[in-house]
C-alpha cells in the first residue's frame, strides 16, 4: 500500500502520531530510506512526511553564510554582538551574561531556542539586546491568562501534561498516563509505516 492509498483520517493520525515517537525512533526509520537525520524532531518529521508523499530525499535546511560564525571565531558576549551559528551556547557563561541583560530571572528555553534558529535561517541573525528584548516580551505575554503560545506539535509531552493537568487538576500521574499514550502512538504509528510500500 501506497502513502497516497491511506484515508485522509489515517494520513492526519499519523502525521500526529509521528510527534510521540523519540528521536531515535524517527532516525532508525530514516537511516533505514537514506534521510537526513540532522535536525530536530519538527524537521525530521517534516522529512520523513516529505518522503512518503513524494518519494523524494531533502535536506535540514542550511544555514546562510551571513550567520554562520567564521572559522576560527571566538564568542564575544556583548549587547550587540551577533548571536552566530556555531559560536553560541546554552551554557553557564552565556547564562550569566544574559542574565546581566535581562535579570535574575533568564533561564534557557525551548522557544528562545527556536527563536534564534529562525532568525538565523532566515539570514537576520539577532544580537543578544535582541534576544533579551525578545525574550522579556515573550515571558511577559504568557504571564498573560489570556495569552495563548502556541507549542508546536512536536512537543508532544509539554502538550499532553497541559491538557491533562487542566483536565485533572493536578500532574499527578502524568507520568505514567503519558507513557501508556506515547507507547500506543508510536506502536500505531510504526505499524503504519510498515505497512507501507515505501521507495
Amino acid at each position: 500500500m501506497k502513502y497516497r492509498d491511506l484515508s485522509n483520517q489515517d494520513k492526519t493520525e499519523l502525521k500526529s502520531a509521528l510527534n510521540y515517537m523519540k528521536m531515535e525512533e524517527l532516525k532508525e526509520f530514516c537511516e533505514k530510506h537514506s534521510l537526513s537525520i540532522s535536525g530536530k524532531k519538527g524537521p525530521l518529521i517534516q522529512r520523513i512526511l516529505h518522503y512518503l508523499k513524494t518519494n523524494e530525499r531533502i535536506d535540514e535546511p542550511e544555514t546562510p553564510p551571513v550567520s554562520r560564525a567564521p572559522k576560527g571565531a571566538i564568542s564575544e558576549l556583548k549587547p550587540g554582538a551577533l548571536i552566530l551559528h556555531g559560536l553560541y551556547k546554552n551554557d553557564p557563561r552565556t547564562k550569566a551574561f544574559m542574565k546581566t541583560l535581562v535579570g535574575e530571572h533568564f533561564h534557557f528555553t525551548a522557544f528562545g531556542q527556536d527563536w534564534i534558529q529562525e532568525r538565523q535561517l532566515a539570514g537576520n541573525p539577532p544580537t543578544y539586546r535582541d534576544f533579551a528584548s525578545f525574550w522579556e516580551e515573550e515571558m511577559k505575554n504568557r504571564q498573560n491568562p489570556d495569552y495563548k503560545a502556541n507549542p508546536k506539535a512536536e512537543w508532544a509531552y509539554l502538550n499532553f501534561a497541559q491538557r491533562y493537568k487542566a483536565e485533572h487538576g493536578n500532574e499527578r500521574d502524568v507520568g505514567s498516563a503519558w507513557n501508556k499514550l506515547r507507547a500506543e502512538k508510536a506502536e500505531w504509528a510504526e505499524k503504519i509505516l510498515s505497512s507501507l510500500d515505501i521507495g
